[in-house]
């Protein structure tokens, strides 16, 4: 087995894992607090006889539950963080040799940061020439990772583990200069399309 398809393998059961701890730690946190609070209710309420057990019934499985905003904000920041070193690993390593604007830094992104990544290049990239960009991804790895689940949409269940891809993408777009909001899209899967609004470029440094 190759060294990147370990490396592959272990980023994603990582990314599975962050999910799944956060957002049980999260469930966690709102069934202690929500016992606590009925606990104290039947202390001072003497005639109640008991509190049914589905009154703090909590969606326990973390496959189909939301996360909270703060879950998707720490899943973000680790991905933007990884996708910062991970490009200045990279340029370090085997420097670009032209990235002049946002289409010559989105073309390496697609062609050399995507294979790093997520073990092939992206698919497409698309343009409006107005500082809108879209890399399709006709075979996402995190998301073919992810089986059917009975009774959900599939392409809603996927959207929890897709934060973390974008944040990676806006670590390592904000390395080389390019300030922008990431946020990704599932049509048919395994297709996923990530959508970057660029603000304009930041001066280059050298």
């Amino acid at each position: 087995m190759s060294k990147d398809k370990v490396s592959s393998d272990l980023m994603h059961h990582f990314l599975f894992a962050s999910v799944h701890m956060f957002t049980e730690a999260e469930q966690n946190n709102n069934t202690t607090t929500t016992t606590t609070s009925n606990d104290n209710e039947q202390k001072n309420n003497t005639t109640s006889t008991s509190i049914s057990s589905t009154s703090i019934s909590i969606n326990t499985n973390p496959a189909i539950t939301k996360p909270s905003p703060d879950v998707v904000r720490k899943l973000e920041n680790m991905g933007f963080c990884v996708g910062r070193r991970l490009i200045e690993r990279q340029t370090r390593d085997d420097p670009p040799k032209r990235l002049e604007n946002n289409m010559s830094i989105m073309r390496y992104i697609c062609k050399d940061f995507w294979p790093l990544a997520f073990d092939h290049p992206a698919s497409r990239l698309r343009t409006n020439h107005r500082g809108i960009f879209v890399i399709e991804d006709a075979s996402f790895k995190l998301v073919e990772a992810i089986g059917p689940l009975e009774g959900v949409d599939a392409k809603d269940a996927v959207k929890k583990y897709l934060v973390y891809p974008c944040g990676l993408l806006r670590g390592a777009l904000a390395s080389l200069g390019v300030n922008c909001m990431v946020d990704a899209s599932v049509e048919s899967l395994p297709i996923v399309q990530f959508n970057v609004q660029c603000s304009p470029m930041v001066p280059s440094r050298g």
